[in-house]
């Protein structure tokens, strides 16, 4: 997987590896590069099923605002989904532009809904995720 988002944008791995080759080697910026990226690249595979799915039936089908999108036989109707939802779209991703996942969400009623200035990774792991992701989403949960 991790190829395919490099291909996203190439020149960005290579701005990525010089910004770290700017950093001083033992500073915590350096260590939390390492760490990332290492667990970026760990290399546990996609599930057969997972990427089917998410690839083919979510990307190329469009199921989940077709109203096609089924888990163990039930098909997930966005309109009428019955739970409080979640959603966080970063405002920089470049898998799912949040142009193409933002009309989408605004269809899925009782959802909160945050939109962090950041990447997938950022998001969820970078500098600012635990005020921009992780404290909304604990608020959210215990609101529940």
């Amino acid at each position: 997987m991790q190829v395919l988002f490099a291909m996203l944008d190439p020149f960005e791995v290579g701005d990525l590896y010089r910004k770290f080759s700017a950093l001083a080697q033992t500073s915590p910026q350096a260590r939390r590069f390492v760490v990332l990226e290492d667990w970026l690249s760990d290399g546990v595979p996609l599930g057969e099923h997972v990427a089917r799915e998410t690839l083919v039936q979510w990307c190329g089908a469009n199921t989940p605002n077709r109203g096609e999108w089924c888990v163990e036989g039930h098909c997930i109707d966005r309109i009428t989904l019955p739970c409080c939802t979640f959603i966080a779209i970063p405002k920089r991703y470049l898998i799912v532009p949040p142009a193409s996942a933002l009309p989408l969400a605004s269809l899925i009623p009782n959802t909160i809904f945050v939109r962090p200035d950041a990447g997938h990774i950022g998001m969820v792991a970078g500098r600012h995720a635990e005020s921009a992701l992780w404290k909304p989403f604990l608020r959210w949960v215990r609101g529940l």
